[in-house]
């Protein structure tokens, strides 16, 4: 219990998903089949950045996290890939 909540009750922070009867299968075609990637950048990170893509069917606005990859060579050396 929040010693600081004035309220009756508390808010439920807990996180809420569906649960899905049938398996996730992973897509084995391209992200751009399926969505219009846009050049503008919500966020930058460690890990990548943030785009937003646009769902070619419903138009509805996404955000896309790209993921930098890194590939170490025996030189030492390392290169975006």
């Amino acid at each position: 219990m929040n010693p600081g909540y004035k309220g009756a009750n508390p808010p439920d922070f807990s996180l809420h998903l569906p649960i899905s009867s049938t398996p996730f299968v992973p897509k084995r075609h391209p992200i751009t089949n399926d969505y219009t990637i846009l050049t503008k950048t919500l966020g930058v990170g460690v890990s990548g950045k943030v785009l937003v893509c646009i769902n070619k069917l419903t138009k509805e606005k996404r955000a896309l996290k790209v993921s930098a990859v890194f590939m170490s060579h025996p030189n030492g050396t390392v290169d975006s890939l």
